[in-house]
């Protein structure tokens, strides 16, 4: 005779969860034989025990039957949905405040970005009317705005900026909130699923993850006909899901992604219990690099040390000080003082000498002032250098932002152009923290430092165009700044007229004539509708500065990059054009007679679908010219010296397209990035 629910055990309860999938009538199901409380308490344990997916089953259990879930265990399972329709509902069934929940998983910074995004505008349409906005969102709302959303992750930026109204916000976000205003059913839309119940937020049938491309391997085995059934029944699996299913319930453990064949892209996309669960020796190079920047992301600190480990043991992957370092740059921010230590003792002593202030910062000692003023003595010193001012610069950024951007200022170097436009970026992110306007001054001073060397490099035909694009830029540099001053004194007017206006007696009305004119508080409203009306303008004409100065310093980066060498001296290995193992005839390529049909290959089709947008553009084009048969594309055109009939053109810095012409059409082989050149041009030579 089965026993009451009350009498069920929380190991029994686990055990239930594990064999229950995350849809609508499992979970109801599982819902009538478990106490909401016991369902709620098991969840936690389930973490820990069980696993992300069991935990989650039965925190929806316990959601659907009216128990209020723990915030440790909500904040714990948002970075582990495989739907972003599960949020609302679990953030909603939650313990206390849900704006609090979501402000606090934010403070965690363990989501990807399209569930930040996400988050970020549940949390603000819970704002109302609440007279202070709380600093993470308006921190991690610039952060997230500094990044290349997709275009939903974009609109629920944009909707949240929208409801935050905060000037610096909605300026920095200027292309999300434009792209939210047309987009207002989708985020309506996000705003509804979110309130749904908990089980009607869940499918009917098992979702599966919407990355592609995982390989899994399940260990469980085959369930026999007298074996118990694995829905839970209790009853054999002949007389339970055997007469109804024919087949048996699919096993819901999560399953084992195989290692082996993890491509790198998904890898980045891999959830804490996911990693958790991996086998990383197994993977590849590039996979394996993803995996620990994403161990490092979830802050992950044990399996971190293990797989540097790993990596010291690999022979083809090189470079284990640099992951070391991210890793360590990662125990920083999260304060995680015993990873660091860690972390520092597996570097050289050299590194672990750069290391040094950094730690003081970290452990904090009572003399840090002291230590500072030695560690800035010591950065005159090699000044010519300028790394350890740098260095010192960033650790004062990370733990003392105000000083760190006096210092960072000071700091950058004419001598080190790249390491200072990522200390320039690093101030934009200390100004983000210190919720200081979000545009840095100094970016003019680093173009005034490198403005020489670069015209020293430039070919005279792009003297011109060059120039008048930075003056442009330094032009709508200074009219943002401008804009922005009037923006913020304007801010601080409507501040005092709402403040009037809060204090105004209601005037009394005795005569016709009293009433015909108008009252001081009409004249201040009206002052106040006029100055927001000019605020929402001053907004809109800072978003479209900031999207011409992108532009701006997009063209000028390409320019840099398609800069050709000098022809006097010898070609670098990092040349686009170096031909350092000889892959290439130096025979001229004869144009096609008649106009080629392109035809992708399926490697060359997947290849072009992983390319970012801009890359994947310029492959495209190149390929549509070389068919047309321009000129100007097949001047490029490049014979492979150990394939032949195979050719080779540019596409942009970066990537090589290698092809074939057969009867009217243009093959298209590969699309790869010019140092896999060596590698696949040997692979098509073994299989020509």
């Amino acid at each position: 005779m089965p026993r009451p629910p009350s009498a069920l055990a929380r190991t029994e309860v686990i055990a239930l969860a594990r064999s229950t999938p995350l849809t609508r009538g499992a979970v109801a199901d599982l819902g009538k034989k478990v106490p909401p409380e016991l369902a709620r308490d098991a969840a936690l344990e389930a973490l820990d025990t069980a696993g992300a997916n069991a935990s989650m089953v039965l925190a929806f259990v316990a959601a659907s039957r009216g128990a209020k879930l723990p915030p440790e265990l909500t904040r714990a399972l948002l970075p582990e949905v495989t739907s972003l329709d599960h949020v609302g509902p679990l953030v909603f069934a939650t313990e206390g405040e849900p704006r609090d929940t979501l402000v606090a998983f934010l403070e965690d910074k363990r989501g990807d970005l399209e569930l930040e995004c996400l988050v970020m505008l549940l949390a603000a349409e819970l704002l109302g009317e609440a007279p202070k906005v709380p600093a993470t969102l308006l921190t991690r709302g610039r952060w997230l705005a500094r990044h290349q959303l997709l275009q939903e992750a974009s609109i629920f930026l944009g909707g949240a900026a929208l409801r935050i109204r905060n000037p610096d916000l909605s300026s920095l976000a200027a292309p999300h909130v434009n792209r939210a205003k047309r987009a207002k059913k989708t985020i309506d839309e996000a705003l509804e699923l979110a309130r749904l119940p908990p089980l009607e937020a869940l499918s009917d049938a098992e979702g599966a993850r919407l990355s592609t491309g995982f390989t899994v391997r399940r260990d469980a085995p085959a369930v026999g006909r007298n074996d118990p059934c694995p829905c839970g029944s209790g009853k054999k699996y002949k007389k339970c899901h055997a007469l109804t299913d024919g087949d048996a319930p699919p096993s819901v453990e999560a399953p084992k992604l195989d290692a082996a064949t993890l491509g790198p892209d998904q890898a980045a996309l891999l959830r804490p219990s996911e990693i958790g669960a991996l086998e990383t020796a197994k993977l590849s190079t590039k996979a394996f690099v993803e995996a620990f920047r994403r161990v490092v992301d979830f802050r992950q600190w044990p399996l971190a040390l293990r797989m540097v480990d790993e990596a010291k043991a690999r022979k083809d992957l090189t470079g284990v000080d640099a992951l070391v370092l991210d890793a360590l740059r990662g125990a920083y921010d999260a304060r995680a003082g015993e990873a660091a230590e860690a972390l520092v003792a597996l570097l050289p002593e050299d590194l672990a000498a750069r290391e040094a202030f950094a730690l003081d910062c970290l452990r904090a000692p009572a003399d840090m002032l002291a230590r500072i003023e030695r560690e800035a003595e010591l950065a005159l010193q090699s000044d010519a250098d300028g790394a350890r001012g740098m260095l010192l610069a960033s650790a004062l950024l990370r733990w003392f932002p105000a000083i760190g951007i006096y210092v960072a200022r000071g700091a950058l170097h004419e001598g080190r152009s790249l390491d200072s436009r990522a200390l320039l970026e690093t101030i934009e992110d200390a100004r983000d923290r210190l919720l200081l306007s979000p545009f840095e001054a100094w970016w003019d001073v680093y173009d005034g430092f490198f403005d020489s060397s670069e015209e020293r490099r430039e070919q005279k035909k792009d003297d011109a165009k060059r120039e008048k694009m930075k003056d442009d830029l330094r032009k709508a540099r200074a009219a943002s700044r401008k804009t922005a001053a009037e923006m913020e004194k304007l801010q601080r007017r409507v501040a005092e007229l709402d403040e009037s206006l809060a204090v105004a007696p209601a005037p009394a009305r005795t005569t016709k004539t009293a009433e015909a004119e108008p009252r001081p508080s009409q004249e201040l409203a009206e002052e106040r509708r006029r100055l927001k009306t000019k605020i929402d303008e001053l907004q809109r004409i800072i978003g479209e500065g900031q999207d011409e100065r992108r532009e701006l310093r997009r063209q000028l980066a390409d320019r840099e990059e398609d800069e050709p060498a000098p022809t006097t001296k010898p070609a670098r290995v990092d040349d686009p054009d170096a031909d350092p193992e000889g892959m290439h005839d130096a025979g001229a390529i004869d144009l096609p007679r008649a106009i080629l049909v392109p035809r992708y290959s399926e490697r060359a089709g997947k290849a072009v679908g992983d390319l970012a947008a801009d890359a994947a553009d310029g492959v495209l084009g190149v390929v549509a010219a070389l068919a047309a048969g321009k000129p100007n594309a097949w001047g490029g055109v490049k014979q492979l010296t150990k394939v032949r009939g195979v050719l080779s053109a540019r596409a942009g810095i970066h990537h090589r397209v290698l092809f074939a012409v057969n009867d009217r059409a243009l093959d298209v082989l590969e699309v790869l990035h010019r140092r896999d050149l060596e590698q696949v041009v040997a692979r098509l030579a073994r299989t020509a």
